[in-house]
């Protein structure tokens, strides 16, 4: 009777030793994902992924508190002129991700990345929706190959109907800025205290 609960107990070990193995892989891949920490990483990495494309591909990526990469999502492919998504297919993206904020983007084929109206009414429509369920959305990017335009950051300088974004945008970067300030004085004073205790 013994045996048969050693050699089952051996069995338990080597899966749990498997599965300690796995997670570590997950979470050693998971720390290797790319920063979309500012306007410029994200530019560049949706510049990669939809520059070039002969039909509107309208795509989501969502982010985890430290706007590490979790996942990418293509949610609609369009025309030539238009993609349609709903705010659904994004909010679906971002729950099921456990994203803590999202940032999408979309192709212009005719290469020109100037925002519409309606790319701006998109963001505005998203943003809200997304504040719904606690989730960021941090920009959206359009991509054109003459370049590519942050709607919530390269627009500062256009007077009108971004500068409710505009203030969001600065509001979410003065909160990002005294969450990282914090972060660190909780670092020095941690290494502070484990000095005097030395």
């Amino acid at each position: 009777m013994t045996d048969h609960a050693d050699l089952r107990r051996v069995r338990e070990d080597k899966v749990l030793y498997r599965a300690a193995s796995i997670l570590e892989q997950r979470w050693s891949a998971r720390a290797e994902q790319p920063l979309l920490n500012s306007p410029d990483v994200a530019r560049d990495y949706f510049r990669l992924m939809l520059a070039g494309r002969d039909r509107e591909h309208f795509a989501c990526a969502t982010l985890d508190a430290k706007l590490r990469l979790i996942g990418v999502h293509t949610l609609s492919v369009g025309t030539a002129s238009t993609c349609d998504v709903s705010n659904r297919e994004v909010a679906r993206c971002a729950l099921m991700d456990n994203a803590c904020s999202v940032i999408v983007a979309h192709n212009h084929p005719s290469g020109d990345p100037t925002p519409s109206r309606i790319d701006i009414a998109v963001t505005y429509s998203l943003r809200d929706m997304l504040a719904t369920i606690g989730v960021d959305l941090q920009d959206h990017i359009v991509v054109a190959a003459r370049g590519a335009v942050s709607i919530a950051n390269d627009l500062r300088a256009t007077p009108g109907p971004l500068d409710g974004m505009r203030r969001w945008n600065d509001r979410k970067q003065r909160q990002m800025e005294a969450a990282r300030k914090g972060a660190e004085t909780r670092r020095r004073n941690r290494l502070a205290a484990q000095g005097a205790g030395a």
